[in-house]
């Protein structure tokens, strides 16, 4: 069957492609159409359409932004303000229209944070943490999140990441900061050990910051750093010898290292200052008691030295009868008698303090009383085990001594 040719212009049938049309007197052939002129014309058309499509997407995102940009910032003042659930509205309006804006992510996290919707802050964190594992502001408030659920290794973890990571404003500031939040949360839970470690760095954040230093070397004492907390107490003094908080902390410090001399210089300095402090004031008294009491003080002669060896034993075998009836007179009912090892030791010591009038001060006397009262002490742990000190100069004393 042969093919039919229509024309182009008036559609019905010609005879040959390219012949003259019967009815409309044209030649125009499907050929002719695609011409330079025709091709340049399509793709002006084209070229006008994309164009068009362009500027009217880019406009489209702009305004999208914009209105994203808009919600954003009334979102961070209502933050600002306090006025959380107000603020996460407008920062899920702020998403709607940029959802990968991050900015906008992390404000919704921290006032569901401040709110106290923990779980949904941390999905948000997460995000953001897998797109940005270094954002330190992240990391800080995902630390946070982890320690209220207590989960404290992801709380450490994200803390050090938060420390060594990107902090896009005041970075020194804001390291120090979070050092402090993790050291906190180590004392809280006790980890001492690597709360020294926390604390050893800081110090090297924070050479000429005296208040963050005094603060360090408080913690210093509450981790058990004694050394580390008499030195940097000692360090400050010596820049503010005016401060009786820090000759205070170096009392204690001092006190910790049975240094009883130094800490009751110390404490005897805070005073002066004008700062009072009851547990200052408790550790100057037992400071004092304590070197009034132990017979090994350098200076002292040998009449002093066997006069304090003897109240020691006598402190030592009052402190045994205090443990064996805490009642002391109110006590009704006889006592039960004492193990025999400690039932010995303490008529020794009773007729050792009846005769201690004949007693020669001399070196080998003096000892010789310092040995029976340590004996006598250790055979009564177990009677005085967990009861509270009846003495504490006397336990301080014998503790230094069995050292």
């Amino acid at each position: 069957m042969n093919p039919r040719h229509i024309c182009l212009i008036c559609r019905n049938e010609i005879p040959h492609p390219g012949a003259e049309c019967p009815h409309c007197k044209s030649r125009i052939s499907p050929r002719a159409v695609v011409t330079p002129q025709l091709l340049a014309l399509i793709f002006a058309v084209m070229f006008l359409f994309f164009v068009t499509t362009g500027f009217l997407t880019r406009s489209f995102r702009q305004e999208r932004r914009s209105r994203g940009q808009q919600h954003y910032q009334i979102a961070q003042t209502l933050a600002d303000y306090g006025y959380y659930d107000g603020a996460i509205q407008q920062y899920r309006d702020a998403l709607t229209f940029v959802p990968d804006n991050p900015d906008s992510r992390l404000g919704l996290a921290q006032a569901l944070y401040a709110l106290g919707r923990f779980n949904e802050a941390e999905t948000h964190l997460l995000d953001l943490r897998r797109a940005d594992p270094t954002w330190s502001v992240v990391n800080r408030l995902l630390a946070r999140t982890a320690a209220r659920r207590g989960d404290l290794n992801a709380a450490i973890s994200f803390y050090q990441t938060a420390i060594y990571g990107r902090w896009s404003q005041h970075p020194v500031e804001n390291r120090i900061k979070a050092r402090l939040e993790l050291a906190d949360l180590l004392r809280d839970n006790g980890e001492m050990r690597q709360l020294v470690g926390q604390l050893l760095e800081l110090l090297d954040e924070v050479p000429r910051n005296a208040d963050l230093r005094q603060r360090i070397a408080w913690m210093f004492l509450e981790a058990g750093s004694y050394t580390n907390a008499r030195d940097l107490f000692a360090e400050l003094a010596l820049g503010d010898p005016s401060n009786g908080e820090t000759l205070a902390g170096q009392g204690q410090a001092e006190f910790a290292l049975d240094n009883y001399a130094a800490a009751r210089e110390a404490f005897l300095a805070a005073r002066r200052t004008g700062y009072q402090s009851d547990e200052a004031a408790r550790l100057l008294e037992l400071s004092t008691e304590i070197l009034d009491l132990d017979p090994t003080v350098r200076g002292l002669g040998q009449r002093t030295r066997l006069r304090r060896s003897q109240e020691l034993l006598e402190r030592t075998a009052d402190a045994i009868e205090h443990c064996r009836n805490p009642q002391g007179e109110h006590f009704v009912g006889p006592l039960p008698p004492p193990p025999p090892p400690v039932d010995a030791l303490l008529r020794k010591v009773e007729d050792l303090l009846a005769g201690s009038r004949r007693q020669n001060a001399n070196e080998e006397t003096t000892e010789a009383n310092i040995a029976l009262a340590q004996a006598l002490w250790k055979s009564g742990e177990e009677i005085c085990a967990g009861a509270d000190p009846p003495d504490p100069a006397l336990v301080h004393v014998l503790s230094a001594l069995s050292r």
